[in-house]
């Protein structure tokens, strides 16, 4: 394919044009824009890493509001970008313009694709399944959800730790640590199933995984920690996937690896659990971590 394959003609609200390919600088431009005004609500999805194979749908459109320059040509008003993060397995983002919104973009989009395009299955791409995930629980996000019978199946909670001083007064911090109890870097357990959050979860870097090991060298505990880039809190740790078999166990691992992400530069430490996991809750609230969001995650048929 030398230039993008169009996949609905003029007459509708939107135009959409597919590439397989990697979003331009005219669309990076629009979803840096749009991460900026999401950012306060707490809506931005976080950057991701380069994934395998990238469809991107630029959507057009002649619809004009207040604020929109007037133009014979049509604008591009949002972007679908379709990354594959594991074999078959995609993640759909799709963003619209600020000076888009509010004007029905984003359903024309799902109304089109929904409309028995031709390859329409999985976005137009040849994935089994694909995941998109309404950040901070954006209301519109979730409308448009309910209006195409798009249901849940998954939600979580973004906790945040702003700084190594919130954590030093903290009942975790004060609580003394077990003797003999040391944080060692390890090959990834390749045990571990990866959950649907995994997929969004992506970002610069490999995340690194760390194991706690007790007095007798045996393993009480496995995390997966990452160190990005944030413009809000500049340095930014990360940790996922912390498992251990006792509660003291899970203490210690998760006391060790904020030492281990301060030691490698984190300004600022964030984590996600399922909002059905009130262990991992209150673990991670000992530690003065801080609500910051609510993700909902969907499966797109």
């Amino acid at each position: 394919m030398n230039g993008p394959e169009v996949l609905s003609g003029g007459a509708g609200p939107v135009e959409l044009r597919r590439s397989p390919r990697p979003p331009d600088a005219a669309v990076r431009s629009l979803l840096a824009r749009a991460r900026r005004a999401d950012a306060e609500m707490g809506f931005a999805a976080p950057a991701g890493a380069a994934a395998a194979r990238t469809t991107t749908v630029e959507v057009f459109t002649r619809l004009r509001r207040g604020g929109v320059a007037a133009s014979p040509e049509p604008g591009l008003a949002a972007v679908l970008v379709i990354a594959e993060t594991r074999p078959s397995l995609g993640v759909a983002d799709l963003v619209v313009a600020p000076e888009y919104r509010s004007m029905g973009v984003a359903t024309a989009v799902a109304e089109t694709l929904g409309a028995g395009l031709s390859g329409a299955r999985g976005f137009g791409t040849d994935l089994g399944s694909v995941l998109a995930c309404a950040y901070g629980t954006h209301p519109a996000a979730l409308r448009l959800a309910r209006r195409f019978g798009v249901a849940p199946t998954g939600e979580r909670h973004r906790l945040v730790l702003p700084s190594r001083l919130d954590h030093a007064g903290s009942p975790l911090a004060l609580a003394s640590a077990a003797p003999g109890v040391t944080v060692r870097e390890s090959e990834p357990d390749p045990s571990d199933a990866p959950s649907a959050w995994t997929a969004l979860d992506r970002g610069p870097g490999e995340p690194t995984a760390l194991v706690v090991t007790g007095p007798d060298g045996g393993v009480r505990g496995r995390v997966s920690v990452g160190m990005s880039q944030d413009g809000e809190h500049g340095p930014l740790g990360t940790i996922r996937e912390l498992t251990a078999s006792t509660r003291t166990h899970r203490d210690d691992l998760l006391r060790l690896s904020l030492t281990w992400l301060w030691r490698q530069g984190a300004q600022a430490i964030t984590t996600a659990v399922e909002v059905t996991d009130l262990d991992a809750l209150d673990l991670f609230r000992s530690a003065a971590f801080q609500h910051d969001r609510t993700d909902t995650l969907f499966t797109l048929p």
